[in-house]
């Protein structure tokens, strides 16, 4: 697994870890607008990350797509 999939993946799970408490403190009014935008902003920071990789991901197929044919593989299995 790569970096970018790695970090990505952290990510993933710190904003997952708080959205329950988030999700509790809202429903009781507890949540002050200084923690809701910054939750907001994980949220952002990660939708980023996402596009990111996903961006990643298709320059590195095109990569792959765009090289020659191995000598040592018929074309099929690549």
């Amino acid at each position: 697994m790569d970096n970018e999939t790695k970090a990505l993946i952290e990510s993933l799970r710190a904003v997952s870890a708080h959205a329950e408490p988030v999700a509790n403190d809202l429903m009781l009014g507890t949540m002050t607008p200084e923690r809701q935008r910054d939750y907001a902003g994980m949220l952002g920071e990660l939708s980023q990350l996402l596009q990111d990789h996903a961006e990643f991901r298709e320059r590195s197929e095109s990569a792959v797509q765009a090289r020659p044919p191995s000598r040592r593989h018929p074309p099929e299995i690549q």
